[in-house]
């Protein structure tokens, strides 16, 4: 399991998931006492690794488009 939370780490295992033909992905959210909805973990699984990202930290998701 690889916990990510920086960009580089982030863009570097995007490339590997880009590489994938098929990944899992789940998405933890908090709404219960928020007024507005935000993702608070990102779980992606491809064979031989895990991925948690933690989208709370200061990593620009959108980045990963260029994959």
């Amino acid at each position: 399991m690889i916990f990510i939370d920086n960009q580089k780490d982030f863009d570097d295992a995007m490339a590997r998931v880009a590489a994938q033909p098929m990944v899992s992905l789940d998405t933890e959210a908090d709404s219960l006492h928020s007024y507005f909805d935000k993702v608070c973990l990102i779980q992606m699984s491809f064979p031989g690794e895990d991925l948690i990202i933690d989208p709370l930290c200061e990593i620009d998701l959108s980045s990963s488009a260029r994959f």
